[in-house]
């Protein structure tokens, strides 16, 4: 019984309290309206317009391109691409060409966990396959290609 005498204590001062809440807000503190909108979420709407020639310029937290500079990415050299049918792929055998799509002198595709993020040309050195960067994509085309 006291168990219930408790539980209706607490329930009267949690009453007490949402009815000063009420006689706060018919005292004129004004609440912020509600939308009769079915359309609206409630999303407040802000102007994020960049500065002239800030837009290309990467926005990094103080600190964090610190912490992250260790995080190791997958990076694909990407010399081609091809289709080939299931009989194709069986008949492989030592001395087989395999065509591509690219021609000799295109620029070879530098991929960083699957997207593109700059090109460059086939060298060796010391002998050892290598690419030289030729050319780095710009962040706003990263971001429209993914």
């Amino acid at each position: 019984m006291e168990e219930k005498s408790d539980l209706n204590e607490m329930l009267g001062e949690n009453e007490g309290a949402v009815e000063e809440d009420d006689a706060e807000s018919s005292q004129g503190i004004a609440e912020e309206p509600i939308s009769e909108d079915p359309g609206d979420m409630g999303l407040i709407e802000e102007d994020f317009s960049f500065a002239e020639g800030q837009q290309d310029q990467p926005v990094v937290a103080d600190g964090l391109e610190e912490l992250l500079a260790d995080v190791e990415l997958e990076v694909i050299i990407e010399l081609g691409r091809t289709r080939k049918a299931l009989r194709d792929i069986y008949d492989l055998k030592i001395g087989t060409i395999v065509e591509l799509d690219k021609q000799a002198r295109d620029p070879i595709d530098i991929l960083v966990n699957n997207s593109p993020v700059a090109r460059g040309e086939v060298m060796v050195f010391e002998d050892a396959l290598a690419v030289r960067v030729t050319e780095i994509m710009n962040p706003t085309e990263l971001v429209k290609k993914n």
